[in-house]
Formats: C-alpha cells, structure tokens, sequence
C-alpha cells in the first residue's frame, strides 16, 4: 500500500490521520479498532486499539496543532506504567516508529512477531 506523503503546508485533521493508519495498519496484518467516544468510555481513551501477535497497543491521532487533554495524557501515564505501547500519533510514521521501539525495548523479532532467545 503506498503511503501518501503530506508536506508540512498541507493541515491533515486527526480523523484522516486516524484514517491512513488504520489503512497502514490493517495493509500490515494488524487488527485495528476505532474506539467510539461514548457515554460509557473512560475519558481521555485513546482514539485507535491495534494488535498483531504479541505486539499490542493503543495510538491517539492528533493533527500537527493537536494537543492531548489532561484525560489523555494520564491514560498515557497508565498504560506506560503497565511497559504497555502507547503512540501519541500525527502520522504513519510516528506508527513505524513507536512499534519498532517498542519491539526492540520488548525483544521481540520484527520479522516474526517471537521473543527472541
């Protein structure tokens, strides 16, 4: 799937942000699930929940200008607390990158999703 580049002109909202890392996502064998806002959601939960073997995470989409609420950044706190992935997002590389580090923190292999050793 090509990837559509953005220059720094060009204002992407968070919904199509969101959108083309959905795509990446699920382009790449990821499960990938928008979380609704709703009535019954914990404040400040994370705009996308994605998982693929034993890498598992959640990602806040927020457009170059975006800030996160006081909400978002305590789940943040919670879910790093846990050695858990949590990518604060802007675009599908910010996506690539966290998910590398994440598996190089977490000595995963990122060709076949195993503990190493």
């Amino acid at each position: 799937m090509k990837r559509q580049r953005f220059t720094k002109d060009m204002q992407q909202t968070e919904k199509s942000i969101q959108l083309t890392i959905m795509g990446y996502l699920s382009a790449h064998g990821y499960c990938v699930k928008r979380m609704p806002v709703s009535i019954y959601a914990k404040k400040g939960l994370p705009d996308l929940w994605f998982g693929k073997g034993l890498i598992t995470g959640w990602i806040e989409c927020k457009s170059l200008k975006g800030k996160q609420s006081p909400e978002q950044r305590l789940f943040q706190l919670d879910i790093e607390d846990a050695k858990c992935l949590y990518i604060l997002a802007r675009s599908v590389e910010d996506v690539e990158e966290g998910i590398l580090l994440y598996k190089h923190a977490q000595n995963i292999s990122c060709l076949k999703g195993e503990r190493n050793g």
